[in-house]
């Protein structure tokens, strides 16, 4: 067996495990109401059926009868957990976590598929952009928080595997495209945010591929043009062509600071977030690498396509949270989607300092190499313990 095959096997467990830890809850830990709502509106699909619904997000009045529109959001999240709420026969917790922790378990085999291409030689790279995956905090507990996030992520992966592909093998870049066309697709019917993510991508392949992969670059910016459309005709229609109520002030709402807080608090708050969820040593390898291909960039350094296909990946939640900063001041998981950024960047850096070490001094590299993974473990640790010690029992 190839010696890459263990590590990745262990990882895997690792993340199983992680994930799967107190699955079987009742809704009590933070931003727990959001898998009870969308398990709601799962239920209005199945009590009502799609005729009624029209596959959008509804509520059932106090009396159980009568709809009630929450058309804020693209549909799939729900019409997914109705699905397998009908499949299974069981509508709670358990179901609704499991159902979210297997799409995210998905995300993370994808994820293997990206770095067997992206690190095809740098073994500790590749391990180190996975052990970040594996444990941290953003990954293991909000990875099986029924919410947008985590299916909307494994799709936007799923497109990103299809472009590498495509990129490739010219031969069969056709197929690619065509999977990369439904990964777009289910992204956006999935997530807002989502489409951020898709317009940095494009905005890469358009400007930095440009004829190596303009086919694949111009079909994501068809489907970033269409797909809204698309989910914006469908919300009208449900609601029988009329204007959600409240979509602007929602809009508007996430968008303006508090009274106590400005935009640079909400921001540096956000921040925080990472560092606590996704942990301090990889956020931090992850913001030097930025700003070392910042700096390259300043100088006018030829830069690798492959770090600015990396930085796309990021750029697009940077923009959102900028735009809609109190969303993530309020709501840390809706950094999820810088997953992938954080731990492919930070893989990139922990393994550039670890070739330097190992030049000078081979003792100095392993413990380096050493005290990262251990340092990261700890405090990933720490801080899951924290999370599910704080009950906030959801009404």
């Amino acid at each position: 067996m190839n010696s890459r095959f263990p590590a990745t096997i262990i990882l895997f467990i690792v993340f199983l495990s992680l994930l799967s830890y107190r699955i079987d809850s009742p809704w009590q830990y933070r931003h727990d109401d959001n898998g009870k709502w969308q398990s709601s509106v799962a239920r209005t699909h199945l009590i009502k059926g799609l005729q009624a619904t029209k596959g959008q997000d509804f509520f059932l009045s106090g009396s159980g009868k009568e709809l009630r529109p929450y058309l804020h959001h693209p549909p799939l999240v729900g019409l997914y957990l109705a699905a397998v709420f009908d499949l299974t026969g069981r509508d709670s917790a358990v179901t609704a976590r499991t159902a979210t922790a297997f799409v995210h378990s998905l995300s993370f085999l994808m994820f293997v598929l990206i770095l067997n291409i992206m690190f095809k030689h740098d073994r500790i790279a590749k391990i180190w952009a996975l052990f970040v995956f594996a444990v941290s905090p953003m990954s293991v507990f909000f990875g099986k928080m029924p919410n947008h996030e985590v299916l909307s992520l494994f799709f936007l992966l799923s497109g990103c595997y299809s472009y590498l592909q495509c990129s490739r093998h010219e031969r069969k870049n056709i197929i690619w495209m065509a999977a990369g066309c439904i990964s777009w697709i289910a992204a956006g019917f999935s997530s807002w945010h989502a489409l951020f993510v898709i317009a940095s991508i494009a905005l890469y392949i358009l400007l930095i591929e440009k004829q190596k992969t303009f086919r694949f670059g111009m079909m994501t910016f068809i489907c970033l043009v269409i797909v809204p459309m698309l989910v914006v005709l469908q919300m009208f229609w449900a609601n029988g062509w009329k204007l959600p109520a409240s979509q602007k002030t929602s809009m508007l709402h996430w968008m303006t600071a508090s009274e106590n807080r400005s935009y640079l608090r909400c921001v540096f708050i956000a921040f925080l977030y990472n560092g606590r969820y996704t942990g301090p040593l990889p956020v931090l390898f992850s913001g030097l690498w930025l700003l070392k291909l910042l700096y390259d960039l300043f100088k006018k350094t030829i830069i690798p396509p492959l770090s600015l296909f990396i930085l796309s990946l990021g750029m697009g939640t940077f923009i959102y949270n900028l735009i809609f900063f109190r969303a993530v001041e309020t709501h840390p998981y809706q950094q999820f989607y810088l997953l992938p950024f954080i731990s492919i960047s930070s893989a990139i850096f922990i393994n550039h300092v670890y070739i330097k070490l190992s030049s000078t001094n081979k003792v100095y590299a392993v413990i380096f190499l050493s005290g990262s993974f251990l340092a990261t473990s700890a405090l990933s640790m720490l801080y899951l313990h924290v999370i599910y010690n704080h009950i906030i029992p959801v009404s």
